[in-house]
C-alpha cells in the first residue's frame, strides 16, 4: 500500500566529488549503523513483502564495497556502538519473556568469533518515554564516550541519562525530575535539552563525574512551592546541572503554570502514580468541572512536565488529573508487560485512580469529570464509553475502536497483533480474542456524548477506526462529532500546523464546555 517497497537505505557521500552512492540493496530495510574506520556494522533485514520478526546484523567494509551478514535474526536492534577499545556493543531484545516492547538488554559482539554475548540483564527503560506536547526532533538513543555506553532512561516520574561499561556496572550520571529530550557526551562531561521544573526546553550542562549528580536525593537542594489551600510540593533541582540557555523563558513570564500535585493510588498490589494540575486561585470550597487524559502508548509515560493541553484546561478552570496505570514505560519489563490484558488491568487502575482523585479533592463537581486521550488513550477512552457512563463527555483522538480492522490497515507491524491475541488473527480463535478487546464490541453499551477527533493521513490508528465508532454512535443515538483534519497523521497534536493544533485544541476545549458550563 502506502509504504510497501520503500526501505530505509545506507549512502556513501563523496564530499570531494559531490556524489552520493547507495550501498546497500533495494529490499534492505536498513535500521541503525556504525562507522569505525573503513568498517561499518549495520542493522536491518531483508525482505519482499512480509518483514521479518527480528533483526539481523551486517558487515559493510568501505574498501571492498562487501556486504556480509554477520549475524542472524535474532534480535529487535535499537542502537550500535563503538567504544573505543573496539568493542562493539549492540543493544537489542529478542522479546522472548516480556514480548514486543521488552526492554532491550546490552550484548557485546565479537567480530572474529561472532560471538553475542549478554554484558548484563538490564531491565531499563531506554529513551525518553516522557510525554509532553511542546518539542520536536529525534533524540539520540545511545552515544559511546571512551569505555562507556551512554543511554537514555525513565525511572517511574523522572529521566536519567545512564551508563554501562563492559563489566556490565550500570551507573546513573544525570538525573532530572522530568524529561531529558537529547543529549550528548564527550570525555565525561555532557549536555543535554530538558524540561526540568515545568519549564519549557532549555539546554543543561553536567559536568564529568556526576554521578547522581542532578538528583536531589543525592544531595542537591530541594525546591519547595506550596500552593493555595493543598499540600506542599516537592521538585527536585538539577543541583550538578548548570541551565545554559533561557530560550522559552519568555513565554511563561506572567503566566499562571499549575504545579503538578503528586497523588498515588493502588489497586491490583501496584501502585498507581499519578499528579492533579489545579486552576489558579484555587478553593477548595468551590465545585469545579474536572478533566482525566490519558497518555499514549501504552509504553510511555505521563510525569511533572509543562503539557500546553493540560495547563490551558487548567487555566480555564477544569482540575486535570493524570496518570501512568499497569503497561506504562519507566517501572520495568513486569509493570509495562500488557500482552493479552488490554481494557483489564489498565482500565481498572485508571478507574482506581480517578476514584482516589475524587476522594482526595472533593472540590471536583463528580457529575463534570471529562475523559479524554489520543492512541492508546483513544483505545482507553473508547473503552471507557462502553463500560462506564460515570463521565459527562468524552474526546477520543486518534483511537482504535475496532482491533481486526485495525491489524488489517495499520502501519504498525503486523507482530502488534501478539499484544492482544494470542492465536493466529485470521484464525477464529484470533478473530474472536481481538475482537473482545475492541471498544465496538460494547458500544451498544455506550451513553456519554463523544468527540471523535481523527486525522485523514494518520496510518498509526486509520481513520476507518474513527469512522466506525461514530457511525455506531449515531447508529446508536448517542450525542457524537466528529472532527477530521486534513493532511495531519498521528502526531497532530504535538507537530501538525500551528491552525490545526489551535482548531483541535478549541473542539476538544468547547466539548468539554458544553457539558459542564
Amino acid at each position: 500500500g502506502l509504504i510497501q517497497g520503500k526501505r530505509s537505505a545506507l549512502f556513501f557521500y563523496d564530499v570531494k566529488e559531490n556524489r552520493l552512492r547507495r550501498l546497500t540493496g533495494k529490499n534492505t530495510d536498513v535500521g541503525c549503523f556504525r562507522v569505525c574506520g573503513k568498517d561499518v556494522y549495520f542493522s536491518g533485514v531483508n525482505f519482499r513483502n512480509r518483514r521479518p520478526k527480528r533483526d539481523c546484523l551486517y558487515h559493510l567494509d568501505l574498501e571492498t564495497g562487501k556486504t556480509k551478514q554477520v549475524l542472524g535474526p535474532r534480535l529487535s536492534i535499537y542502537s550500535i556502538e563503538w567504544l573505543a577499545s573496539g568493542t562493539l556493543v549492540v543493544i537489542g531484545t529478542d522479546g522472548k519473556r516480556w514480548g514486543e516492547s521488552e526492554n532491550p538488554c546490552f550484548y557485546t559482539f565479537d567480530a572474529a568469533t561472532q560471538e553475542l554475548k549478554m554484558l548484563c540483564d538490564a531491565d531499563e527503560s531506554l529513551g525518553n518515554a516522557m510525554l509532553t506536547d511542546v518539542e520536536y526532533g529525534e533524540a539520540r538513543f545511545t552515544k559511546a564516550d571512551g569505555e562507556f555506553v551512554y543511554f537514555p532512561a525513565l525511572d517511574r516520574d523522572g529521566c536519567k541519562i545512564k551508563r554501562i561499561s563492559l563489566d556490565g556496572k550500570i551507573e546513573t550520571v544525570a538525573a532530572a525530575d522530568g524529561i531529558i529530550s537529547d543529549y550528548d557526551v564527550h570525555d565525561g562531561d555532557i549536555c543535554f535539552a530538558g524540561m526540568l521544573d515545568m519549564k519549557l526546553p532549555e539546554l543543561y550542562h553536567a559536568e564529568a563525574g556526576g554521578a547522581e549528580s542532578c538528583h536531589a536525593e543525592a544531595g542537591g537542594a530541594e525546591l519547595r512551592h506550596a500552593e493555595p489551600g493543598g499540600a506542599e510540593l516537592r521538585h527536585a533541582e538539577p543541583g550538578g546541572a548548570r541551565c545554559l540557555t533561557a530560550w522559552n523563558a519568555e513565554v511563561l513570564k506572567d503566566t499562571y503554570v499549575a504545579q503538578p500535585r503528586p497523588i498515588t493510588a493502588e489497586l491490583d498490589g501496584e501502585e498507581i502514580d499519578g499528579w492533579v494540575l489545579l486552576p489558579e486561585d484555587y478553593d477548595p470550597q468551590k465545585k469545579y468541572p474536572a478533566v482525566l487524559d490519558i497518555h499514549g502508548g501504552p509504553k510511555c509515560a505521563y510525569g511533572p512536565v509543562f503539557f500546553h493541553e493540560m495547563q490551558a484546561w487548567a487555566a480555564k478552570g477544569y482540575i486535570v488529573f493524570f496518570c501512568n496505570p499497569h503497561g506504562s514505560d519507566g517501572r520495568g519489563n513486569a509493570f509495562s508487560y500488557l500482552d493479552l490484558q488490554w481494557g483489564s488491568i489498565d482500565y481498572r487502575q485508571v478507574m482506581a485512580f480517578t476514584d482516589k482523585v475524587l476522594d482526595e479533592y472533593p472540590a471536583i463537581d463528580r457529575a463534570r469529570v471529562c475523559c479524554t486521550g489520543g492512541s492508546y488513550g483513544g483505545y482507553m477512552s473508547n473503552w471507557i464509553l462502553g463500560h462506564t457512563d460515570r463521565f459527562c463527555c468524552i474526546a477520543t483522538q486518534r483511537s482504535i475502536s475496532n482491533w481486526v480492522s485495525m491489524y488489517g490497515i495499520s502501519d504498525i507491524p503486523p507482530i502488534s497483533s501478539f499484544e492482544v491475541c494470542s492465536a493466529d488473527p485470521y484464525s477464529e480463535e484470533g478473530f474472536a480474542q481481538m475482537w473482545d478487546v475492541s471498544p465496538l464490541k460494547y458500544v451498544g453499551n455506550a451513553k456519554t456524548p463523544t468527540l471523535i477527533i481523527h486525522s485523514e493521513e494518520d496510518h498509526r490508528c486509520p481513520i476507518a477506526e474513527g469512522y466506525q465508532l461514530y457511525t455506531a454512535l449515531v447508529y446508536l443515538r448517542v450525542p457524537a462529532r466528529m472532527v477530521v483534519f486534513h493532511g495531519e497523521n498521528h502526531e497532530l497534536s504535538r507537530t501538525g500546523k500551528p491552525a490545526h493544533r489551535l482548531r483541535r485544541l478549541e473542539e476538544i476545549t468547547g466539548w468539554f464546555d458544553k457539558y459542564t458550563k
